[in-house]
């Protein structure tokens, strides 16, 4: 077993310095700094760096060998290895990860613009906008947004699984004060 203090970057430096020790039916538990959790690597101050590495070293490997096998895929056939290969691995997770830094935002954006290239065939200094037009994408930070909006779209009209309705609790069920905010769907 395995425990992690999740404090942020404030609580950090006070936390540090005391030694927290768990102990479970008399056995000392490990603490560690990272975890993966359900292909999701979580660390202690949830800035996600751990996450995107691996995620951009998955991704780089999945676009080089799009690189070496498209020239003999047609266009088609490259937007399909992307859509099923590259994309799935880049978009999942990312309604949680995706709160990280700009910078890291942007090494994943580098990649998917890396993919859209090779896709098109088109220059190294290729304009991404006119490439993702040409392809009808947005940048994955975008999607990883609008299915996030989804999600909370579906929680608020009573459409996800109750385990989710439980995660995401309305503003209004968690008391009864009359606020600015009580009649308003938030969460």
């Amino acid at each position: 077993m395995k425990s992690m203090l999740v404090t942020g970057k404030r609580l950090r430096n006070p936390v540090a310095s005391t030694s927290i020790d768990i102990n479970l039916n008399g056995s000392i538990i490990e603490h560690v700094t990272d975890f993966k959790l359900l292909g999701v690597t979580l660390d202690q101050d949830l800035s996600f760096n751990r996450q995107i590495e691996e995620l951009c070293k998955t991704l780089a490997k999945g676009i080089g060998l799009l690189r070496h096998i498209s020239p003999y895929l047609k266009r088609n056939q490259r937007d399909i290895y992307y859509s099923t290969i590259i994309k799935p691995e880049m978009l999942y997770g990312s309604t949680i990860w995706t709160s990280c830094s700009n910078e890291n935002l942007l090494k994943v954006l580098r990649l998917q613009k890396r993919a859209a290239r090779i896709i098109l065939d088109a220059e190294r200094t290729a304009p991404s906008v006119g490439l993702f037009n040409t392809l009808k994408r947005v940048p994955f930070y975008s999607e990883s947004y609008i299915n996030r909006c989804a999600l909370t779209y579906k929680r608020l009209n009573g459409n996800t699984p109750e385990y989710i309705n439980d995660l995401l609790i309305r503003n209004s069920d968690t008391h009864n004060r009359s606020t600015r905010f009580c009649n308003i769907n938030l969460m």
